[in-house]
């Protein structure tokens, strides 16, 4: 995700939001616009996923996800967490495409 890019915070399919939670991941939380944005950004896909998902988007969604939308401030406030919180979410991510495509 770059600067001025739109975020897919209403993802159609579990595709789309391993896309998306693979931005966010990217996204530096270094200066105060981008923590702001994305907080925004988690807390907007999070509700969406309460809310509005079809159910297919979050079928066998890692826990893993929740946690990283939740976390957003205390990534901010602590590198080795956010470090380690990121890898987390990656590895999850590729386990959980590995599982859709066998």
């Amino acid at each position: 995700m770059t600067k001025g890019t739109p975020l897919n915070v209403r993802p159609t399919t579990a595709a789309e939001l391993r896309i998306t939670l693979k931005e966010l991941a990217r996204w530096p939380l270094t200066d105060g616009g981008d923590y702001v944005h994305v907080q925004r950004a988690c807390l907007l896909l999070s509700m969406y996923l309460k809310d509005s998902a079809p159910a297919s988007v979050g079928k066998l969604m890692p826990e893993i996800v929740w946690h990283y939308l939740s976390d957003v401030d205390i990534r901010h406030k602590d590198p080795a967490y956010a470090v380690a919180q990121t890898d987390a979410l990656l590895f999850a991510l590729v386990a959980w495409e590995a599982e859709k495509l066998g």
